[in-house]
């Protein structure tokens, strides 16, 4: 399943996609309010604990997803756009 979203110029899918490059969604909620980040592999255990470390009452979790190459490049510095 692929899913768009143009504001972000980030298009994913919830399964592998050959092409598409595996990052994480970080979601932490309070009950009323739910903030959603991503982050590349290699720093999911340093963004999970940042994120608990915010208020340990908020559930925070992370969910693989594979995004398209330009959202990749966006997340891990390396397109200056």
């Amino acid at each position: 399943m692929e899913v768009v979203n143009e504001k972000l110029m980030l298009a994913y899918s919830l399964e592998y996609d050959l092409g598409y490059e595996g990052i994480y969604n970080n979601v932490v909620t309070d009950g009323d309010y739910t903030f959603q980040s991503f982050c590349l592999e290699e720093d999911k255990e340093k963004v999970l604990q940042g994120l608990k470390l915010i208020d340990e009452s908020m559930e925070a979790s992370q969910t693989q997803i594979w995004c398209n190459d330009a959202f990749y490049r966006y997340l891990s510095g390396e397109s200056h756009q």
